[in-house]
């Protein structure tokens, strides 16, 4: 039965070719969505169990056609997608548990109430993405999110060092026991954020915004200010 799907991928991709060879890439992009439709069905009809495989099987390149795709709420779990090109896919609400995203760009992209417990975010690109409620415990050494929305998000024990959170928005977020050390905070929003038992040794907080904090000492807070943070009066 597989075989069907395989055949039907095969062909939409022999297609594709014909189309991006005679420059018509409105009849490209068809061929290429008319893929990743097969690939969803196999797995809602549990043909298979590995999202990036399955779509292997039809033809498609994971690291490059799912950039701007629409994957929300698809179970991605132990997903394939070292280095691939997720810019501004849509992936709320997925699950990408234990799925493997280093390197991974994902500017732009919509992960808001994503779960990516476990994840592997290892040098990940999340310029610009929405990851608004997203579970984000897990591993994002050197991760680039400057201009993300991390509103919400639970990154709890977290490990970040290195990591880029230059103007992050990180309101409301969890921090609990988070490893942040050697993090660019610069200009980041972490008002109302859970920082209880939070690692911001060698941080970089020039201008991050605190407010209505957990877990700080007035020892913290004094430390911060000489680094450069900003503590507004709560009201």
């Amino acid at each position: 039965k597989i075989d069907n799907y395989t055949s039907q991928g095969d062909a939409l991709f022999n297609l594709r070719l014909v189309y991006q060879s005679m420059e018509d890439a409105r009849k490209a992009e068809e061929c290429r969505q008319q893929q990743i439709a097969i690939a969803k069905e196999l797995l809602s009809k549990q043909l298979g169990n590995n999202f990036t495989e399955i779509a292997q099987t039809v033809a498609l390149d994971v690291t490059a056609d799912f950039a701007g795709s629409d994957l929300s709420r698809i179970d991605l779990q132990y997903a394939n997608f070292v280095g691939a090109n997720l810019q501004k896919t849509n992936l709320s609400g997925a699950n990408l548990t234990l799925a493997d995203l280093s390197g991974a760009n994902l500017n732009g992209a919509n992960l808001s109430q994503a779960n990516l417990c476990n994840a592997n975010l290892r040098d990940a690109k999340l310029v610009e993405a929405y990851l608004k409620d997203a579970d984000l415990r897990t591993k994002l050494p050197r991760a680039d999110l400057t201009n993300a929305n991390l509103s919400g998000a639970d990154l709890s024990s977290a490990y970040l060092p290195s990591a880029k959170l230059v103007n992050v928005d990180l309101s409301n977020a969890s921090l609990q026991n988070a490893d942040l050390s050697g993090v660019n905070l610069s200009r980041a929003n972490l008002r109302g954020a859970n920082l209880k038992r939070t690692d911001l040794k060698d941080a970089i907080l020039e201008k991050t915004i605190f407010t209505q904090n957990i877990g700080i000492s007035e020892h913290q807070k004094q430390e911060w200010v000489g680094r450069g943070a900003l503590f507004e009066i709560s009201d």
